[in-house]
C-alpha cells in the first residue's frame, strides 16, 4: 500500500485574496516539487470573505444587515470570491498537469454557521449563503448565485469537484460546531467527521 502524506496549508481566517497571496504559492511549490506525486487538493476558502463583515458588533452587516452600506460590502466580497477563485483553481490545474499521476481537486462548501441558533443572522446568511432558492444550483442566473453556488459552480466549470456539506449541517450548528461557546464557527471533532463523509460521498 502506497505511503500518503498530508500537508495542511490552511490559515485560520484566510480568505481567497489571503488564499492567492500566501498560500497558493506554497502549494504549487509543493505541487512542482519533482520528489512528490500529489494525489488530492482540497479547498476550504470563500467563508471568511463573508465572516470579516460580521466580526465586530460595529460591522455595518452587523448593525443593518439590510442597510445600503452592507449590502454594497456583501456585493463586494461576492465578487472577489467569483474573481478569485477561476485564477486559484486555474493555477493549481495548470500546477497538476505537469505532476505525475492522476489528481482530484475538491471545493468545500461553506455551511451556515447560525443554523438553528435563533440568531437574527440565521436567515440572512442563508440567502448570502445559497442564493434565494437557498440551494445550491448551477442552472439559475449568476446574479442570483450564492457563495455556495459561486464556488461549487466554478470548481463544476473548472474540473474540481465540490463538496456540499450545507444540507447537513442545517439546524445542527449548535451540536456540530463551536457556535455555542461563542462567536466561533469552526466545527467540532463530530462536525469534522460530518464534513469528512460528505467528502466521501462527493468522491463517490
Amino acid at each position: 500500500m502506497a505511503d500518503y502524506t498530508l500537508v495542511n496549508l490552511a490559515v485560520r481566517g484566510a480568505t481567497t485574496g489571503d488564499l492567492l497571496a500566501s498560500q497558493l504559492p506554497d502549494a504549487l511549490a509543493l505541487i512542482g516539487d519533482p520528489d512528490t506525486d500529489t494525489s488530492v487538493v482540497t479547498l476550504s476558502v470563500g467563508g471568511n470573505d463573508l465572516l470579516d463583515l460580521i466580526n465586530d458588533p460595529t460591522d455595518p452587516c452587523v448593525i443593518d444587515a439590510t442597510s445600503a452600506t452592507c449590502q454594497g460590502l456583501l456585493f463586494q466580497a461576492m465578487s472577489e470570491v467569483a474573481s478569485n477563485m477561476p485564477v486559484i483553481l486555474g493555477m493549481l490545474n495548470g500546477a497538476l498537469v505537469g505532476d505525475p499521476g492522476d489528481e482530484t481537486i475538491f471545493v468545500l462548501l461553506p455551511y451556515n454557521a447560525f443554523s438553528g441558533t435563533g440568531h437574527s443572522l440565521e436567515g440572512l446568511i442563508a440567502q448570502v449563503m445559497r442564493g434565494p432558492d437557498l440551494a445550491f444550483d448551477c442552472t439559475v442566473n449568476q446574479a442570483t448565485y450564492g457563495l455556495d453556488d459561486i464556488l461549487g459552480c466554478t470548481a463544476v466549470a473548472l474540473g474540481a469537484i465540490p463538496v456540499d456539506s450545507y444540507p447537513l449541517f442545517e439546524g445542527r450548528t449548535l451540536e456540530l460546531t463551536h457556535m455555542g461557546e461563542g462567536f466561533n464557527v469552526h466545527p467540532t471533532d463530530d462536525g469534522y467527521e460530518v464534513i469528512a463523509k460528505a467528502h466521501r460521498r462527493a468522491l463517490g
